[in-house]
């Protein structure tokens, strides 16, 4: 049995107003971008539908006219005010005062790593943030509660074991590493702490130090140091 094609001239009118359909790209984003402008470049190209493209065609058309039109209308509508109340939400969540210092601190941590190691990371949320933006919510969450990012805020907001003024030293194996620029620092003293945004690991909060004898001040991980301990004389 062969196939009955159909080759209606208003079948092109009819699909052109479908993909017009504000409706539809709302409620079948696929439907009206993809599946009928194929439709439409298949019927102009051969002048016909085949039997089962033209079903599909009356059942999209059914979606959208009569009840079935006031029902799709109204799931719209009721998405519609959902995303409104979830996104008010996600602003005033997003620019309180606590989230907004922990975005910035996050931030500005992968800007620094994307440059570092020549990736991407969040990287839209990152320049809405520093643009000033309220970057989108599930991807600022996902930032935010990674493992990396949590290691950050944590180590930022640690009560520092080194406060200023307080005297460290080196750990061994770098104050005896000539390639360390802990080199030869057996006596310090912490002159700020949180001096630049903390490494995701254990310890990597960030100080920095001034030892008696070197030229300025050496930047340091927490996990680097330990307390003064004054060598006794035997």
């Amino acid at each position: 049995m062969v196939a009955t094609r159909k080759y209606s001239k208003e079948i092109a009118t009819r699909i052109e107003k479908l993909i017009a359909d504000p409706l539809v790209t709302s409620t079948n984003h696929w439907t009206a971008t993809d599946f009928l402008p194929s439709l439409l470049r298949q019927f102009t190209s051969r002048g016909s539908l085949s039997e089962r493209q033209y079903a599909v065609l009356i059942d999209i058309e059914d979606q959208f006219t009569g009840e079935r039109r006031l029902k799709a209308q109204q799931e719209v509508k009721v998405k519609a005010d959902d995303d409104r109340r979830r996104r008010a939400d996600w602003e005033q969540y997003y620019l309180s005062d606590e989230v907004q210092e922990k975005a910035k601190l996050v931030a500005q941590y992968y800007k620094q790593y994307n440059k570092k190691e020549g990736t991407s990371y969040f990287i839209g949320t990152v320049a809405d943030i520093f643009e000033g933006k309220i970057p989108i919510e599930k991807t600022c969450r996902k930032m935010l509660t990674n493992p990396f990012a949590l290691s950050v805020i944590r180590e930022w907001e640690k009560v520092p074991p080194y406060p200023v003024k307080s005297f460290v030293q080196a750990r061994k194996r770098l104050a005896m590493n000539e390639r360390s620029s802990l080199y030869g620092v057996n006596f310090a003293f912490v002159v700020k702490v949180n001096s630049s945004i903390p490494a995701a690991v254990k310890g990597g909060k960030k100080y920095l130090i001034f030892c008696p004898g070197k030229t300025g001040t050496i930047e340091c991980e927490e996990r680097n140091l330990k307390p003064y301990r004054k060598n006794k004389k035997k």
